[in-house]
Formats: C-alpha cells, sequence, structure tokens
C-alpha cells in the first residue's frame, strides 16, 4: 500500500541550463546597473562640487571687494572668515571644504582680472573637459569701487562750491584740487581719492585754462559701458 510520503510530488531541483540563464540574467541586470549608478554618482558629485565652487567665488569677490587682492588659496578664504558657516564646515559633512566631491584639491589660478577656481573632475586630471570650474572676474567690482569714489569726489566739489561760490577758480589739475577738498574737510584724506580701483591716477578734464571741469577715471572710460554686479559663473 503506498504510503502518504510516497504521495507526494518529488521536488525538483534546478537543471544546469537554467542556472545558467539564472547567473547570465543577473549579469545582464548588474551590467546595466552599474554604470547607471556610477553616472548618477558621478552627477550628484558634479552638483555639489558646482554647489560649492559657486559658494568659493562669492568668498572670493568678498575677498577682493575687503583687500583689493584676489585669494591664491582656500586659505585665504579661510583666514579672512569670507566662507560661509556651512562651507567653512564643510559643504559635504567631515570632508575638507578645500577639496571637491571626489575629495581632492580645487586649484586657484589667475589671469589678469579673472580668478578660476577648477576641480580636475571624476577623471582627476586638470585642463580636460570634464573640469568644473567657476570663473570669477573682479572687474565689476572695481568699476563698483571706482564709481563709489568718484561719486564722493562729486559730492566734495559740491559742498565746497556751496560754501565758497560755484565761480570760484579751483586749480585744473586734480591733484592741486585734492588738496584743497581734504584741507577744507570735505574728503577725509587724500589716499583713498588719488587713484582709481586699477591704481590709475584720476585725470582732471578742465573748462578753458585755469578751471576744473570734472574728474574721470581712464579705466572706466576705457573699460565695460555698463556697471553690474561682479560676474561668477561655473561649469
Amino acid at each position: 500500500m503506498p504510503s502518504l510520503q510516497d504521495a507526494r510530488p518529488a521536488r525538483r531541483g534546478f537543471t544546469l541550463l537554467e542556472s545558467l540563464i539564472v547567473v547570465a540574467v543577473v549579469a545582464l541586470l548588474a551590467s546595466a546597473a552599474i554604470p547607471m549608478a556610477s553616472k548618477a554618482l558621478s552627477s550628484a558629485a558634479r552638483k555639489a562640487t558646482r554647489t560649492e565652487l559657486v559658494q568659493l567665488g562669492v568668498a572670493a569677490q568678498d575677498c577682493f571687494r575687503e583687500t583689493g587682492a584676489a585669494p591664491a588659496s582656500i586659505e585665504d578664504l579661510k583666514s579672512g572668515h569670507y566662507l560661509p558657516e556651512t562651507v567653512a564646515q564643510g559643504a559635504r559633512p567631515a570632508l575638507d571644504p578645500a577639496r571637491d566631491a571626489w575629495s581632492r584639491a580645487y586649484r586657484f589660478k589667475r589671469s589678469g582680472d579673472v580668478l578660476s577656481i577648477t576641480s580636475a573632475g571624476p577623471d582627476a586630471a586638470m585642463d580636460t573637459p570634464d573640469d568644473v570650474h567657476i570663473l570669477v572676474d573682479f572687474t565689476p567690482i572695481r568699476r563698483e569701487q571706482t564709481l563709489a569714489e568718484l561719486e564722493a569726489i562729486q559730492r566734495a566739489i559740491t559742498l565746497h562750491d556751496g560754501l565758497h561760490g560755484s565761480d570760484t577758480p579751483r586749480p585744473a589739475t586734480w591733484s592741486a584740487v585734492l588738496c584743497t577738498l581734504v584741507e577744507g574737510g570735505f574728503l577725509e584724506s587724500a589716499e583713498p581719492y588719488g587713484t582709481d580701483a586699477w591704481g590709475n591716477p584720476y585725470e582732471a578734464r578742465p573748462e578753458g585754462t585755469s578751471r576744473l571741469g570734472r574728474i574721470v577715471s581712464t579705466s572706466i572710460a576705457a573699460g565695460p559701458a555698463a556697471a553690474g554686479a561682479p560676474v561668477a559663473t561655473a561649469r
């Protein structure tokens, strides 16, 4: 008489062919998933690096506006406390803000009034197509500062004329007028107003031969036509 155990269907294991098919499917899925995961991680790293570069660019602008000098390294931004708190502590927890999302150091490089801050990107090689960098143009900051000085100069001249009369003869050279304005207390000192933010002397545009007409910065006359916000662009 057959037993209950004999009545149960026999369990059948995977055949070699089925096992090979399963392994092949898993390998196929893995081969598709790994590049996708790698691409997603690389995209996230680039995004985090771009975000941090923008913050470093703003800090570089603040440094230049206050000191007149471009930062040569991340240490210049740290020592001057120009970095926002989130960057100073690391935009990515437990990582040095001097390093990008691939944990590599940023490169600071200046050419004229343009500073580039660069991450080597995923290939770890500088000056290749996958670099991530920001360009910070300090020219608008110089223009901003020069226009502020010219405005202060104009106010001082207006006050001088209001007190002494607009018909009072003034020297035709800026250096002589500057001394007059400082001695009369219309400007606090001569030092900030002798030259523009590029270090070039202001020039007087006289009316006739003995009267000062206006003060100009030749740097602005030769520069951009319109004042604007400091430029910082990341790629």
